[in-house]
């Protein structure tokens, strides 16, 4: 019996650590789909009923080392379906390992995040999931000052979310630049619309 309870103290941190990080997950998707009810997109009941996700997986979610731009280089990244071009400051650098593979990710500041945005830093990146399992545009990854400390960066894949051109015809979408095409497939976060991977 007093191994039994050994064993139980032992493991009843790791098991309300996951409790907790899947019931913060869920707060933040609830938290964001309501960001999306503001502005010129707004998501429909029935767009945000489709919406499907990965299972939540802790190893998704890394700390990095963060090593900020020595110059700010202000940069123009395209955009899909003939939209606004989105204008950014390059932030930063984000290495790490996944998989036990080495990856490095580069972390950009909107020039005009317009009012009543969610976010001013981010991070846009494809991988080879995109147009099967997920969006063919690629995904995006919001990042918080909070994710920060000292030189290091909190990134959580299963926040990672699409674009409204994933649920809509005519919206477009910024295109992630070369730089942020992962050979590793993300298997977390938001999944295709639907079963559409793309228009």
């Amino acid at each position: 019996m007093n191994k039994l309870l050994l064993i139980v103290f032992f493991l009843a941190p790791f098991i309300v650590t996951g409790q907790t990080y899947n019931e913060n997950l869920l707060q933040w998707r609830k938290s964001h789909i309501a960001s999306q009810q503001r502005g010129n997109y707004l998501m429909k009941p029935s767009e945000i009923e489709n919406l499907r996700y990965f299972e939540p997986d802790e190893d998704y979610c890394v700390h990095a080392k963060f090593t900020p731009a020595k110059v700010k280089k202000q940069l123009v990244l395209q955009s899909g379906n003939g939209g606004k071009k989105q204008v950014v400051k390059e932030y930063g650098c984000a290495d790490f390992e996944l998989m036990s593979t080495p990856v490095r990710l580069h972390i950009y500041k909107l020039v005009n995040p317009g009012s009543g945005a969610e976010y001013e830093l981010f991070i846009p990146f494809s991988d080879p999931t995109n147009g099967t399992a997920t969006f063919r545009g690629g995904r995006y990854l919001n990042i918080d000052l909070k994710d920060f400390s000292g030189n290091m960066v909190t990134i959580d894949f299963n926040k990672c979310y699409n674009s409204h051109a994933a649920y809509e015809r005519g919206y477009s979408y910024v295109i992630p630049p070369g730089e942020n095409h992962l050979k590793l497939e993300i298997n977390a976060g938001e999944k295709a619309y639907g079963e559409d991977p793309g228009f």
